[in-house]
């Protein structure tokens, strides 16, 4: 059972049939990453990819995640999340790319647009608190929207939150690729694999469809 997992889903507004996975802080308390993700597993097939943030655990516990995943049946596809420094604590290239990619967390407007560009990166969420801002402030929003167009042209998957007051003029919800559920909708997800997510980068990748 994942009962005990403390999850967060993700859905496409273009197509809410595509969902993605995320675990929460305090979802490994008590328990290693490995025996979290190896429950996990049983429970997402068919979710087009599963969310972890870097951060709260250490590069060795990590990589035993990793292989542990690996060893099951599941395929959906690991994204590893955080700054780009947590992220190359990683190493260069530890990790099968078929399996797992990175996602840049917490983009605001202080990010370096060479950090989205780097190659490494397949995904992109953007700070609630960045987004809000953006919502009620013209040159924010502007900012947003030309990240937003640059992720596009790099075929990166762009995640956002429901944090802009009805969207302004530059920031409409639809320009995400994933949004969070509200907690009461939140549900094992179904996804079908040919669904909005296509490789751009490589033929693995979690970027969005072109």
């Amino acid at each position: 059972m994942t009962a005990a997992l403390q999850l967060r889903h993700w859905s496409s507004p273009a197509d809410p049939s595509a969902r993605a996975v995320e675990l929460l802080p305090g979802s490994a308390e008590g328990k290693s990453l490995s025996v979290a993700l190896g429950r996990l597993a049983r429970g997402i097939e068919g979710a087009a990819f599963l969310i972890v943030r870097v951060d709260w655990f250490d590069c060795t516990e990590i990589h035993e995640a990793v292989n542990t995943l690996q060893r099951t049946t599941c395929d959906t596809r690991l994204c590893l999340a955080g700054t780009r420094s947590a992220l190359e604590a990683l190493g260069s290239d530890p990790l099968d790319r078929d399996r797992v990619g990175w996602m840049l967390d917490d983009i605001d407007a202080t990010t370096p647009w060479s950090e989205i560009a780097s190659e490494r990166i397949e995904a992109i969420r953007f700070s609630p608190d960045f987004v809000s801002r953006a919502g009620r402030n013209l040159r924010l929003g502007l900012v947003l929207e030309a990240m937003l167009l640059l992720a596009r042209d790099l075929g990166l998957c762009a995640l956002g939150s429901h944090e802009v007051p009805g969207g302004s003029g530059a920031t409409r919800r639809a320009e995400f690729d994933y949004m969070p559920l509200p907690a009461a909708r939140s549900m094992p997800p179904a996804v079908a694999r040919d669904g909005p997510l296509k490789a751009s980068r490589g033929s693995h990748a979690v970027t969005r469809g072109q």
